[in-house]
């Protein structure tokens, strides 16, 4: 991936304010091997190769490449 921290906290915010990533976790966060599902924010499928962290929301699983989840940690907690 070769989006920048700025951009990638852009797309963040912006799936927060539309509603489609929470700020507050009640499930859970684990990490782990990719899974070969697509990125909560950036939509590109994270392989089987690859670290991924893992959201559990009450809407299910959210799964995000490490640069993603670090975009995401850092916009929530700078709400």
């Amino acid at each position: 991936m070769a989006v920048d921290d700025a951009e990638l906290r852009r797309q963040v915010r912006g799936l927060i304010n539309a509603g489609q990533l929470g700020v507050t976790v009640r499930g859970g966060i684990f990490g782990g091997c990719g899974s070969d599902c697509p990125c909560a924010v950036c939509g590109v499928m994270i392989p089987r190769d690859e670290l991924e962290y893992e959201i559990q929301y009450p809407a299910g699983a959210r799964h995000f490449h490490v640069a993603c989840y670090m975009a995401w940690f850092m916009e929530c907690r700078d709400s």
